[in-house]
């Protein structure tokens, strides 16, 4: 169950329970092959050179809240005060050591994201493990819950914690995704239809911070799926705009009283610009551009 230790004198000690967690919750047993010449004795235990323990001897005593640490255990003739042997061993700590790795990711159903833990522990009773989040939660993953910072402790069978951090750079970045299309004069509907309309590639789409528009933080070319601008702030303000290609002037948006679908067009005829936009959600935000002959 625990490990040998040889001592002076053939006496020996086995440790039952090594501590854990910081705490001093060590037992070992002290044995003496020769109990003949051992009565009016008491053992001496001292861990890391002070006293934890000084009782009357029986063979296999059991000696308890034991720290980490060095420990010698020495058997002490009574009467005359001699050693009659004496063991001296390492208290090595069972430390509980998990590592987590926070996974969070998008529930498009609740618009919010879910965070999941991959652990790495060195235990295998990870069934065990108890859960205690910042928000309040004790379950073994977050549900339903914005983009942020967390903090879960994990505490294992024996007491023992241990503590993992969730950032907000665990998450998905947000995005804003869209398309840029030629409205077909048949139809004049404001509305992308992939079956009769044409997503156009190679136009200009531009990013700027709300505060300033007179300089995009991002450029990107639309290809046949459209344009995906990545890593934005969550907590900034953003408007999109084309450049608008030669030709094509900018549909009409949809009634301002009327919900946007998510394939109209959301710009603004007399800016080319789209409304301000908040990344904060887990899905992209699309924004589309709709465009007509002149």
């Amino acid at each position: 169950m625990g490990l040998f230790f040889n001592g002076s004198g053939d006496c020996e000690v086995i440790i039952i329970q090594a501590p854990t967690c910081n705490q001093e919750n060590g037992i070992f047993q002290f044995f003496v092959e020769d109990t003949l010449h051992t009565v009016n004795h008491r053992i001496v235990t001292t861990a890391n050179s002070t006293l934890i323990s000084e009782e009357d001897f029986t063979n296999g005593i059991s000696i308890s809240n034991v720290p980490s640490g060095s420990v010698v255990s020495t058997l002490i003739n009574n009467l005359t005060g001699e050693e009659t042997c004496s063991v001296t061993f390492e208290m090595i700590e069972e430390e509980f050591r998990c590592e987590g790795f926070p996974i969070a990711y998008c529930d498009s159903l609740e618009n919010n994201f879910n965070v999941a833990l991959e652990l790495e522990c060195n235990t295998t009773n990870q069934a065990d493990i108890t859960y205690s989040w910042s928000n309040g939660s004790t379950s073994e993953s977050l549900v339903n819950v914005p983009r942020g910072a967390y903090t879960v402790t994990l505490t294992s069978a024996s007491g023992c914690t241990t503590t993992v951090e969730v950032s907000p750079s665990h998450f998905p970045s947000p995005s804003i995704i869209g398309i840029v299309w030629e409205d077909n004069p048949l139809y004049k509907d404001n509305f992308y239809d992939a079956e009769f309309e044409n997503a156009l590639e190679g136009v200009t789409v531009q990013l700027f911070e709300s505060s300033d528009l007179s300089m995009p933080v991002q450029t990107v070319v639309t290809t046949s799926l459209g344009y995906t601008f990545e890593n934005l702030d969550s907590n900034n303000s953003y408007v999109v705009g084309i450049v608008q290609p030669n030709g094509l002037e900018f549909v009409v948006k949809q009634d301002p009283n009327v919900p946007n679908t998510i394939w109209d067009s959301d710009v603004d005829q007399m800016t080319g610009l789209s409304d301000e936009i908040m990344p904060g959600s887990c899905e992209p935000i699309r924004i589309n551009f709709g465009l007509k002959p002149e």
